[in-house]
């Protein structure tokens, strides 16, 4: 269960709400108050860039002095860190105060020879290659159940950025594109120097049922 502006919500996945655990961030801790006259219409998705568990992810935003609204684990459990209606979590740069984030963990972007237990694609990210390290089905299942629910309940859009072949974009989006969007975008889609959370999530989510 999750709790979206007070309400809670349930999910089909395993889901560690804000009374569960106290991996929160509040206001002044990585986060602010939201700004109740401003509309949530963005979800920016993310990759960790490592390995490490829920606890892992919030101690290192922490410590950064940034936050998130959602963790999904290797496992494919959703923990909730802020209540995305009240909280505006330091994830995404210029987007903050109209958007909720989530960060899948995974090692994300692989240099070469190193070893994971993850499935390596290239894949190309504003005209760059990668090796890019697929998310886990269980938590791709999560992402999808995530996106659905939290998108739902802010009554905004699930579509991503595409082009007028009906593909999500891989490069980053102009000012004018991403002030106009609403919906779903990458990490990559907010600036050049992020390449989260790849250029493979798109049709994973909508093979799982995300209207992009």
């Amino acid at each position: 269960m999750i709790t979206i502006g007070g309400k809670n919500y349930e999910t089909k996945c395993i889901s560690m709400g804000l009374d569960s655990h106290d991996m929160h961030f509040s206001a002044g801790k990585g986060a602010r108050r939201r700004n109740p006259k401003t509309k949530i219409d963005l979800g920016v998705l993310h990759w960790t860039a490592g390995e490490g568990t829920a606890q892992t992810v919030f101690r290192v935003l922490s410590q950064r002095e940034l936050g998130v609204e959602f963790t999904i684990d290797r496992a494919g459990k959703i923990w909730q860190h802020a209540d995305p209606v009240l909280i505006d979590t330091f994830d995404a740069g210029p987007v903050n105060p109209r958007s909720w984030g989530v960060e899948v963990v995974s090692c994300g972007y692989v240099p070469a020879g190193k070893i994971t237990d993850r499935t390596i694609r290239k894949g190309k990210i504003n005209g760059e290659a990668y090796n890019v390290a697929d998310f886990f089905p269980p938590q791709l299942d999560a992402l999808a159940e995530l996106c659905t629910v939290v998108c739902n309940a802010l009554e905004m859009p699930t579509t991503a950025p595409k082009d007028e072949h009906g593909q999500a974009f891989t490069r980053t989006l102009s000012e004018r594109e991403l002030a106009a969007h609403q919906g779903l975008i990458g990490h990559y889609h907010i600036t050049h120097r992020k390449v989260d959370p790849g250029p493979f999530v798109w049709n994973e989510l909508a093979a799982r049922g995300v209207k992009l």
